[in-house]
């Protein structure tokens, strides 16, 4: 739906298509904001511009919720202590913790957890149940 939106208004300077993308995703009240951000990034018109310069971006976008989610399929191996260490970070009353994806990539990896350590999961909620947002809670829940 964005597609032909951003296609009839083009932005033609890099740094102005950089500075749009950091701008919608910043300001965002609604997810359908990041979306839009993530649209603007991931557009045909713009593919030229997608090289190693665009990392300090795309990690200023993604960091947090990659830190939270790089360990979703090792089980057993589960790192809990950093696990523990970069949910904590995330968490509602923090900078970054009232971000939709945030909030999402807490839960998502909770629950991936739970299905291998779900006494873990559930301490961590318990002892957490008022700086987890609604959306943290639902999804680390589903398999407990």
């Amino acid at each position: 739906m964005l597609r032909p939106l951003l296609a009839e208004h083009r932005l033609t300077d890099r740094e102005d298509w950089e500075s749009a993308a950091r701008e919608l995703w910043d300001s965002a009240t609604h997810r359908e904001e990041w979306y839009a951000a993530i649209a603007l990034l991931r557009h045909p018109a713009y593919r030229a511009w997608v090289d190693p310069r665009l990392l300090p971006l795309l990690e200023h976008l993604w960091v947090r919720r990659s830190a939270m989610l790089s360990q979703l399929r090792h089980k057993h191996r589960t790192d809990t202590d950093l696990l523990h260490r970069v949910l904590d970070a995330n968490l509602d009353d923090t900078t970054y913790g009232q971000e939709f994806f945030i909030r999402k990539a807490l839960g998502w990896a909770l629950r991936e957890h739970a299905r291998t350590d779900p006494a873990w999961v559930r301490d961590y909620l318990r002892t957490r149940a008022d700086r987890l947002s609604g959306l943290s809670r639902r999804e680390a829940s589903k398999h407990l």
